[in-house]
């Protein structure tokens, strides 16, 4: 058996951009398929068709970096109260 991905445009149920699928080695995959998983290091993979790579997807990451910075305000707000 072997992981492959198939790349997403829209995040699914889980808040991710692909879906993962175990298949049997050797089994002909159609197109839009991808063998090779994103990076552990990504936080919001995607991937990136026109670069052919997997990339760190920006509005998820915004929106990360905004929860963080309410959460160390309200936290900085506590502190000083």
């Amino acid at each position: 058996m072997r992981t492959v991905y198939l790349p997403l445009n829209e995040k699914n149920k889980e808040g991710k951009f692909y879906t993962e699928f175990q298949t049997p080695e050797g089994l002909p995959l159609g197109e839009g398929i991808i063998y090779v998983g994103p990076d552990e290091h990504l936080k919001y993979p995607k991937y990136d068709w026109t670069k052919g790579i997997w990339v760190e997807d920006k509005d998820s990451i915004i929106e990360y970096m905004k929860t963080e910075l309410e959460s160390l305000k309200a936290r900085i707000e506590k502190l000083e109260a």
